[in-house]
């Protein structure tokens, strides 16, 4: 018994300073943008690499991320100073997923993403 307390403690103080705050959850505006932040950074680093292939017709699960992120984003934005934006990024989203899945020049999906992370960024910087 002696044992488990302090192990208690010390987890609870844990749990406690890292906790996650009730703003950054997913079906949160805020927690919705850093999810699909962390996505679009995933899916611009795969597709800079330069051994990057337009092999697949899609952008992987990180596309089914950012989309459900999305739903919940601009779901949450409606009526807002960020309904443009949401639909912006909703917009540059599709664009990309249409380009990866015609299997279009490396260089146009590249643009493409840089100008989804730019967007994404834009955003972050208003919220």
């Amino acid at each position: 018994m002696t044992r488990i307390l302090p192990a208690l403690l010390l987890i609870t103080v844990f749990a406690v300073s890292s906790g996650c705050s009730s703003s950054q959850l997913p079906h949160t505006k805020s927690g919705a943008l850093l999810m699909i932040e962390g996505s679009v950074n995933d899916i611009v680093s795969t597709i800079m690499n330069p051994k990057y292939k337009t092999k697949s017709k899609d952008l992987g699960t990180d596309s089914d991320r950012v989309g459900m992120a999305l739903l919940t984003f601009v779901k949450e934005t409606e009526g807002s100073s960020l309904a443009p934006d949401a639909k912006e990024l909703q917009d540059r989203f599709q664009a990309l997923e249409k380009l990866a899945a015609s299997r279009a020049p490396i260089e146009k999906q590249r643009e493409a993403a840089k100008a989804l992370q730019a967007s994404v960024a834009a955003v972050k910087a208003k919220l």
